[in-house]
């Protein structure tokens, strides 16, 4: 978009013999998600003895401690390899000491305070982590020394916004998990939660944040604390020898499970054979599913996404973990999702920026863009697909909203009435060239009203609006500098993708909308452009999906030349859950004849920028293979003025006041929109807000003296012409938006996106839509 105005392993005693050359390894797929315990499955060199007990004898050893477990990361994945079991791991067999990276250089600044956050709260250090005074002693990992006090890590001042520890709450009132990030749900209000609501008394001071328990330290609500020490439900936890909790004193209808040992050292041969009765589950009605926390389930409660399977060990999840063998209820079978849920991490930031006017240009309407036009003598405007309104798409009726409209035109956002908006589309976060996400304006984002705009969005206005998606959109025409050094590198792409999944999980957005202005070129400059920038964005675009999964919304906002993105099209178009299509700012002052910000359709005759259209874009883009149900057109609150020099059509189609350059340098003078715009940079840009406001329109058909409005059927465009000025202005009011929208409806289109929500006016332009998308 234009930057415009600017899974718990029960507890298992296994026993183990040699057998040849010993063990073979069993392949655990990758991207197996941590449970909700921040736990991962047994390691692979032992999946073979929990698969084949009887084959094993050995001495007694208990499967339950951390080293015999994959490791979780910071990103709740699980695996065994460095990556896994560096620094920032949370269970298993972690080695902080590990270095995360191929640099052996430490950690500085506010990059330190951030990621060596979960040793510094235990004044523990690494090579990457070191002790602000005090020496490391890198075999134990612990700061030596008299002096040894990290002192950043409780100067609350100094800690980023979102961050927290103990001693230092959410400054937002939300919880604070014990890997020192603050938020409301259950990854940080439940297990390990130090201080803010949690959902339980916080523990003493001297209890463990990993999960396990004892007599002295409780579970969450809804855990029963095993008397093996660690948190859970069902008999295994809540049965026999329950410490606290919903202890249930075990159930009379027992089942034999046999349980066996396994030696700690793989070559030992000597070992016993041990059973045990454990009583079977007793399990809940359906009625008693509410006492059941988030991600846990069983066979009578099944999890509350129907994406997800409920484990045989009563976690929900996705992957071969969860929905493969014991699988109780949800898709079991379906192993295909391996969808990882994340740690959150705080946004990295970037110094705060007040909207700007800047002068705009899109790659549909540049001289060196090539736009399919059709070649014709005459044309009329054709009819509809259908008379009589076909299934709605799946995407409906999106609004970007932007984080400056607040200083203008959109401060009462909580109170707004967002009735018939499908989605919210919030504008902008930028990406860097290693893909790290930033924020463009943090107190915009954090700070303004109840908590900041973004959560204002994703908590008040989702809470009175169930149905609404807010999804949080990156790059637009400012940012997209990068995008291109992103979709480039393997890591950057990694690194961009879970980064998305830490905004996402973070802020309590549905999904994410990447606005990349424009793969190979055509955009800002200065944005860096490679030849195969299609081709990489699909990769990206792959990688990200992999990573956040199906559960959230993955869309992009694409040119409406369909042509940059070659023979990657269609498979870009099948990898997200719709392409929007911005099919606006097809003319402006680059033109050297006035004309329309978003047409219908087009007069080719009357035409002389080779403009193109809503319309000619649809059938581009279905012509080069992608379903109309994943195609989104764009619609715009705004239209755009020009000076020309003559009155004829009431301005349409005609010649503007040049530069010094004439007709050949493209170009017209540039003149002042509304009262947003800025006379040292304008763009002659309109919002329909203005229009209204400023008393242009004194009713959406009607316009003031001395402009007349004329509204142009073909192009279904209405237009405002001043012949004193001779200022010519084609926009959107409600009966073209409403066209528009019927349109998008009728041809079977997932839907439409307007640029953007604060340039309404009483939501003249949004109720129309609606009418055109509903009837």
């Amino acid at each position: 978009m234009l930057y415009k105005h600017l899974s718990i392993i029960s507890l298992l005693l296994i026993t183990k013999k040699v057998v040849g050359n010993g063990i073979t390894g069993v392949q655990i797929p990758d991207n197996v998600a941590c449970n909700a315990l921040k736990l991962c499955p047994i390691k692979s060199e032992y999946q073979e003895i929990i698969n084949n007990p009887n084959q094993y004898i050995g001495d007694t050893i208990n499967l339950s401690d951390p080293q015999y477990h994959q490791c979780c990361n910071q990103y709740n994945q699980c695996g065994e390899t460095d990556d896994y079991c560096g620094p920032f791991c949370q269970s298993g067999g972690c080695d902080p000491l590990i270095a995360n990276d191929d640099e052996d250089a430490p950690y500085e600044g506010m990059e330190w305070l951030v990621k060596c956050k979960n040793l510094v709260m235990d004044n523990k250090c690494s090579n990457k982590c070191p002790c602000e005074s005090g020496t490391c002693n890198l075999d134990t990992g612990i700061c030596e020394g008299a002096d040894a006090v990290i002192s950043n890590a409780n100067d609350c001042d100094a800690m980023p916004y979102g961050t927290c520890s103990k001693d230092c709450p959410c400054k937002n009132g939300m919880c604070c998990s014990s890997y020192g990030y603050c938020g409301d749900n259950e990854n940080y209000c439940g297990i390990g939660c130090v201080s803010g609501p949690c959902l339980y008394a916080p523990k003493p001071a001297n209890c463990p944040n990993d999960g396990s328990c004892n007599a002295d330290c409780p579970c969450p609500k809804g855990y029963c604390c095993s008397k093996y020490g660690y948190c859970g439900t069902g008999e295994l936890f809540c049965g026999e020898g329950c410490q606290n909790g919903s202890c249930n004193g075990g159930s009379t209808a027992a089942t034999t499970v046999s349980t066996t040992t396994v030696p700690p050292v793989v070559t030992n041969t000597s070992a016993i054979t041990t059973t045990s009765t454990v009583a079977a589950p007793s399990l809940p009605t359906p009625n008693d599913c509410s006492s059941l926390d988030i991600g846990v389930c069983n066979e009578n409660c099944p999890c509350k996404n129907p994406d997800q399977c409920c484990s045989k060990y009563g976690y929900c999840g996705t992957g071969s973990q969860y929905c493969g063998a014991g699988c109780v209820n949800g898709p079991c079978g379906d192993t295909e999702n391996n969808e990882p849920v994340v740690v959150p991490v705080p946004i990295t930031t970037v110094s705060t920026m007040k909207p700007t006017t800047t002068s705009i240009q899109n790659v549909v309407t540049t001289p060196n863009a090539t736009i399919p036009t059709t070649s014709t003598t005459t044309y009329v405007k054709p009819s509809q697909t259908s008379s009589t309104p076909g299934a709605k798409g799946k995407a409906g009726v999106i609004m970007y909203l932007t984080n400056w409209s607040i200083y203008s035109r959109f401060t009462n956002v909580a109170n707004y009435d967002f009735s018939g908006v499908d989605v919210i589309n919030y504008a902008f976060f930028n990406v860097d060239s290693g893909g790290n996400v930033l924020t463009l304006d943090e107190w915009a984002d954090y700070g303004w009203g109840n908590g900041g705009l973004i959560r204002i969005l994703t908590h008040d206005i989702k809470a009175k609006y169930p149905n609404i998606k807010v999804v949080v959109s990156i790059g637009g025409w400012s940012c997209s500098q990068y995008f291109s050094d992103v979709a480039a590198s393997a890591n950057a792409r990694k690194n961009f993708a879970r980064n998305i999944l830490n905004v996402i999980t973070t802020n309590g957005f549905d999904g994410v909308d990447l606005d990349w202005e424009y793969p190979g070129g055509g955009g800002l400059d200065g944005n860096h452009v490679r030849a195969d920038d299609a081709k990489n964005f699909l990769l990206m675009l792959k990688d990200i999906r992999n990573v956040i999964g199906n559960n959230y919304l993955l869309t992009i906002a694409n040119s409406a030349n369909a042509s940059i993105y070659g023979e990657y099209l269609i498979d870009i178009s099948k990898t997200v859950d719709w392409v929007g299509v911005m099919t606006y700012d097809m003319a402006g002052a680059w033109n050297a004849y006035s004309g329309f910000n978003s047409p219908l359709y087009i007069d080719k005759q009357k035409d002389k920028n080779g403009q193109t259209s809503i319309s000619d874009v649809v059938e581009d883009y279905i012509s080069k293979g992608v379903e109309p149900s994943q195609i989104v057109i764009g619609g715009a609150f705004y239209g755009r003025s020009w000076m020309v020099t003559s009155d004829e059509n009431n301005g349409a189609y005609q010649l503007c006041q040049q530069t010094s350059w004439g007709v050949q340098g493209g170009v017209c003078n540039a003149i002042v929109g509304d009262a947003f715009d800025v006379s040292w940079a304008p763009t002659g840009v309109w919002a329909y807000y203005s229009l209204r406001k400023q008393g242009l329109l004194s009713s959406s058909t009607t316009a003031n003296s001395p402009w007349i409005r004329k509204y142009h059927e073909l192009e279904v465009c209405p237009s405002i012409y001043n012949y004193n000025t001779k200022v010519f202005i084609g926009y959107d009011d409600p009966k073209s938006l409403k066209e528009k929208t019927k349109f998008a409806r009728n041809k079977g289109l997932a839907g439409i996106m307007v640029w953007e929500i604060s340039e309404d006016y009483e939501r003249e332009l949004l109720n129309a839509m609606n009418e055109g998308w509903n009837n």
